[in-house]
């Protein structure tokens, strides 16, 4: 009977540690996702941001200045399509003055270029 009870403590002792370093694990999890997500958030949010400005940032450069600097500072070349030069991740939208309207990001293809 005693080898009985000293195997039914050790499994036990060995259910409540490993039940614990499950629960450790999952809360780690749990925190680490928390801090991830609101980084992505806030670096979305800046970026949101950032290309709101840039048409006013852009004031008084030409159409052929604006994509020459961001095909230079992305390393990308640049192309035409739907309205749009596309750099990189990135769409500039000029209007007919050749002045920047927009800057519309990748994932929102579509939602921002004017119709042809």
């Amino acid at each position: 009977m005693k080898l009985w009870a000293t195997i039914t403590i050790i499994l036990a002792v060995a259910l409540i540690l490993t039940n614990g370093l499950w629960f450790f694990g999952m809360m780690n999890s749990v925190v680490t996702d928390k801090y991830q997500g609101q980084m992505l958030y806030e670096r979305a949010e800046m970026l949101k941001d950032f290309i709101a400005v840039s048409p006013e940032l852009a004031a008084g450069k030409s159409k052929e200045e604006i994509v020459s600097l961001a095909e230079a500072a992305l390393g990308e070349e640049s192309y035409e399509k739907e309205g749009a030069v596309w750099v990189g991740w990135l769409g500039l939208v000029f209007n007919e003055n050749d002045e920047l309207v927009e800057v519309i990001p990748t994932w929102s293809y579509g939602e921002g270029i004017p119709p042809l």
